[in-house]
């Protein structure tokens, strides 16, 4: 009899919520030292499904013959650590492995099933088992530098995981109410989401309503030292809800001013491709070159880049389109080189060069933006170009050769996926101090702008540009601004796209987001710059 047909005589239960570990009948097994043997139990445990071997060995190892010696080898050491009597655990075959959920448990296969019905449809005690797992990270403490796309696969799911956790003990509290019971999970909370102004909210009511006075004004007092260590505005509505109850005065708040109302049209492109295009405001012209990922009916409201459009907008009369494949714009067309892109800005532009106007480029809009004004000179009076490179990633070093390769594969793999774990790598990537409202709006906008197969191609064709040749033609004023940590285009491609163009001023800012946020410290510095700039 083999053993694939005896019935388990002992419980497993793998732990990937902390540091990696197992237990057999509640005992501890001693798994494998190797990280990359802990790492590929993790994954099969994980994903919760048969994977392909031609899949674990690119995912783990860089040579594929190594790589099948290296699988086989790793998974008698897991087979050895998990089947000391002899109850197979592991699935394997010539073409897949997978973890034998009949004969395993899994901390995250219940943080997975409450967040795949939501919290609000699980019962209390589903989730009271959930908040009694241990504290920490998913698979905390291991790491593997070597491997790329682990790496991004591993900080989807921590994302994934904080986020349920903290919407699991949000829910948990609200039907414990304001409990001794209830108050762990509201610290718990303010852990996990500790620049999440609703969170310090509950935790302040719920000290409040147990009369823990003192404690409440303490934590008041240490979320705004935290969200200023971190760069944000005040948690003015935390303020406001302990002013109100200790009647003292409320403090002032500034509303940031928003664009105009926008009215949406249509061009055509000289081959033929529709693009939707949107006008606000009253005053000087300024364009917009867009960047990928856009769309009309959502941008002004995205607190991503919503702060940029205002202070583009102001006494201004602003003009931005989606780009073909996106937003509003005709998403039948294949043609996404960066020529035909040109293209969209070319009609859109074309529109408003009765009198020279403004043009502005974030990203891979700079690129544009800079080729436009070569190529129509009498059509622009200033440039401004924000976190932009003069070639595309091809030509950036193999570092970014290879990170744009990943994306482009986990872009076909999650871009539409109803859960944004995928999605939100590339916001991690691209802005890592944002908080949640922030990630949370860009992982959509992400979904809603483009296609898969399009965002994909998208990246794949803007890896080949090269304006380079375009920029000493460009003979308006030219501000060139960037982000001396921006991991996406780092700021050197930013003085290599200023040093092509004849009398350009380069500027740099604090900061390691792709694009500087509202909250940022740098944001007044940006501001006043682009303010100053096209004031003259």
């Amino acid at each position: 009899m083999i053993a694939a047909q005896r019935k388990p005589s002992e419980s497993l239960s793998l732990s990937l919520i902390g540091s990696p570990s197992a237990r057999l009948d509640g005992v501890a097994l001693d798994l494998p030292p190797s990280k990359k043997a802990r790492a590929l139990l993790a994954y099969l445990a994980a994903t919760q499904q048969p994977q392909r071997r031609e899949r674990l060995i690119s995912l783990f190892w860089s040579d594929a013959e190594s790589g099948r010696e290296g699988l086989r080898w790793t998974l008698s050491r897991l087979r050895r650590a998990l089947e000391p009597d002899g109850v197979l655990r592991i699935d394997a075959d010539r073409d897949t492995v997978a973890i034998r959920e009949s004969a395993a448990s899994c901390d995250l296969w219940l943080i997975r099933q409450i967040a795949k019905i939501t919290p609000a449809a699980s019962s209390t005690a589903t989730l009271l088992a959930a908040a009694g797992l241990p504290d920490g990270d998913f698979l905390e403490g291991l790491d593997l530098p070597d491997c790329y796309e682990f790496r991004l696969w591993c900080t989807a799911e921590r994302e994934t995981l904080r986020r349920t956790m903290a919407a699991i003990l949000a829910t948990l509290c609200d039907r414990l109410g304001a409990s001794e019971q209830a108050l762990p999970y509201a610290r718990r909370r303010v852990v996990l989401e500790p620049t999440e102004e609703c969170a310090h909210i509950a935790l302040v009511r719920m000290l409040t309503a147990l009369g823990r006075l003192r404690e409440a004004q303490t934590h008041i007092d240490a979320a705004r030292q935290q969200f200023e260590a971190a760069g944000l505005p005040p948690p003015y509505k935390l303020i406001r809800l302990w002013a109100a109850q200790d009647s003292a005065p409320r403090p002032v708040i500034e509303l940031a001013r928003r664009p105009a109302r926008q009215r949406v049209q249509f061009c055509t492109t000289s081959d033929h491709v529709r693009i939707a295009y949107a006008v606000s405001g009253e005053g000087p012209r300024i364009v917009k070159a867009a960047n990928w990922y856009s769309h009309l009916e959502h941008d002004l409201e995205n607190p991503i880049w919503q702060h940029l459009l205002s202070t583009l907008a102001q006494d201004r009369q602003l003009i931005r389109y989606d780009r073909r494949g996106c937003g509003l714009s005709d998403r039948a067309t294949r043609k996404f080189g960066f020529d035909d892109s040109l293209r969209d800005l070319e009609a859109v532009g074309g529109l408003f060069a009765d009198q020279p106007f403004d043009l502005v480029g974030f990203c891979s809009g700079g690129a544009m933006a800079a080729a436009y004004a070569a190529r129509h000179p009498h059509h622009v009076r200033r440039l401004v170009l924000i976190g932009s490179a003069a070639i595309g990633w091809r030509w950036r070093g193999e570092t970014a050769r290879a990170t744009n390769e990943h994306m482009i594969a986990l872009t076909r793999q999650g871009w539409a996926l109803e859960n944004p774990a995928f999605r939100q790598v590339f916001t991690s990537l691209m802005f890592p101090d944002a908080n949640y409202d922030q990630s949370r709006w860009f992982n959509e906008l992400q979904r809603i702008s483009a296609e898969p197969d399009t965002a994909a191609t998208l990246m794949e064709a803007f890896g080949d540009y090269d304006v380079t040749p375009l920029l000493s033609q460009v003979q308006c004023p030219t501000l060139v601004l960037h982000n001396r940590d921006d991991a996406m285009v780092p700021a050197e491609f930013g003085r290599q796209f200023a040093a092509g163009i004849p009398n350009a001023q380069f500027i740099t800012l604090p900061g390691r987001n792709h694009l500087t946020l509202e909250n940022e410290p740098a944001w007044a510095k940006l501001k006043a710059e682009i303010e100053g700039f096209l004031a003259g």
